[in-house]
């Protein structure tokens, strides 16, 4: 905390609260702080790090420069976060036709499902009824959809046309389904009602079998970052390595009601549920909390590689750039509305409401199609010596290309129907199937992703690149 005086002082929790002034800090304007110490900013203009122990003043070109502006932060005196700040007006495109639970993009078409059945949109614009009859937990693995009805059945398609209802009866209502890379896993309430716990998994989506859980309450949502599962119920939150072996994660006292979990970036985030908070982890044991100022249950996160997105029940509309400081934006929606899931297809986010559906196509972002498709990226591609270089893993892994990392190498391994390409961290060297390829810029390592240059994927997947300046993409046509 500085104070008044600009003075320093620090929470010590020793038994008891009390806090204790950091006397080499005096002159204090605003500090930064994390685990391993803090940055200052003294009334001088300098800027000092102190890890404790020892005071460190930063050279210039250590220092922010001046001309940078940052956004304004907004600290309160609770545990964790609360870090506010202000984001450009967005242009909305407004669309009749909502629904109450979730909506995916996949194969060119716009799925909705809810209360008010399953529709279907190449377009947001004209839609069409498939299922007519409430339906929840939609999700698609690459070659079929699952959802599931009130009656005890799970409903699947290979085109998200034509439904196909099987018998699922050992749950009572789902919530939530994810596709893990192997199976489908679903998770909600038991037969017994709210107060029961339940989930179950399908290879193909449509022989399901029970996977034990013993905690009592309705799970809520279910996310997986390629190593950790994690699930979110009414009682807490909990966490496993195989799906089997459940633990209650740290600071479970904290999720009363939690809500929706995603894997977004590098972080699971938890959407506020019932106590208007929002949470996140980088490991799904530890979590922390970022204390919002908005009286609303926030309901579910996208991410497009460069901005996080929210939505709540009240039709407010949330914007991050880090998923740390937020922006509420009330103005955006329609106070008649309720907003209950937010997408990002790799071209524009998408918001579902229960009367309308909202989308936004933003500029300040490189885009990249193949074939007509546009690609969600996890991250922002970035340009290197005039080169755009974009996520080796999210790319691949939507062209239902397989990827595996070697750690003691740095190297990614991509295999495809056709090809394996191994691609190291600062090399400007693939080697696909055997054979060396040089590439006119490396192959970069940022934040523990591959990013390659994007001539070089479409040269490997057949096809060639074009460049729609207006549009901020990139556009690739596969010839083969």
């Amino acid at each position: 905390v500085v104070d008044k005086q600009n003075e320093v002082w620090r929470c010590v929790l020793d038994g008891h609260a009390a806090f204790v002034k950091i006397r080499e800090l005096a002159g204090t304007m605003d500090i930064a702080y994390n685990a391993i110490g803090c940055l200052a900013l003294k009334k001088d203009g300098t800027i000092v790090q102190w890890d404790g122990k020892h005071l460190t003043q930063l050279e210039r070109s250590q220092q922010i420069p001046e001309k940078k502006k940052q956004p304004s932060v907004v600290v309160r005196p609770h545990e964790f976060n609360l870090l506010e700040f202000s984001y450009p007006e967005i242009s909305w495109q407004y669309h009749k036709n909502g629904n109450t639970d979730e909506i995916i993009f996949e194969k060119g078409l716009y799925i909705t499902s809810g209360m008010q059945g399953l529709k279907v949109s190449s377009d947001l614009e004209q839609w069409k009824t498939v299922v007519d009859e409430p339906v929840t937990g939609l999700a698609y693995n690459g070659e079929t959809f699952v959802v599931f009805n009130t009656k005890g059945q799970v409903l699947a398609s290979s085109d998200g046309k034509s439904w196909v209802e099987y018998d699922a009866p050992l749950m009572g209502e789902v919530q939530d389904v994810i596709w893990d890379g192997k199976r489908f896993a679903a998770v909600g309430s038991g037969v017994g009602g709210l107060f029961s716990g339940a989930m179950m998994q399908a290879a193909d989506g449509k022989s399901w079998t029970e996977i034990p859980f013993e905690h009592s309450m309705r799970l809520e949502g279910i996310a997986y970052n390629g190593s950790v599962y994690v699930v979110t119920s009414w009682d807490g939150v909990f966490y496993s390595e195989d799906l089997v072996n459940w633990k209650s994660a740290e600071y479970n006292q904290y999720f009363a009601t939690a809500g929706k979990v995603s894997w977004l970036k590098d972080r699971f985030i938890i959407s506020s549920g019932g106590n208007t908070n929002m949470y996140y982890s980088y490991d799904g044991i530890r979590w922390k909390r970022i204390i919002q100022k908005w009286d609303n249950w926030m309901q579910n996160c996208a991410y497009n590689g460069n901005i996080f997105m929210s939505v709540g029940l009240d039709a407010t509309i949330y914007v991050s750039k880090d998923g740390y400081y937020w922006d509420c934006r009330t103005e955006w929606g329609d106070t008649a509305n309720s907003y209950y899931d937010v997408i990002w297809t790799g071209e524009k986010f998408v918001i579902l409401g229960r009367d309308s559906i909202l989308s936004f196509s933003p500029n300040d972002i490189i885009k990249l199609s193949v074939n007509g498709r546009f690609i969600p990226m996890d991250s922002a591609p970035i340009i290197e010596n005039d080169r755009t270089l974009v996520p080796a893993r999210a790319v691949f892994e939507a062209l239902q290309a397989q990827v595996f990392w070697e750690d003691k190498t740095n190297t990614a391994v991509i295999r495809t129907d056709f090809s394996e390409i191994r691609l190291q961290a600062d090399s400007s060297t693939a080697v696909v199937n055997g054979a060396a390829v040089p590439m006119d810029v490396s192959v970069c390592l940022v934040s523990d992703r591959i990013y390659l240059p994007v001539r070089f994927l479409a040269e490997q997947l057949g096809g060639n690149v074009q460049w729609a300046e207006a549009e901020n993409t990139i556009y690739i046509s596969i010839l083969h």
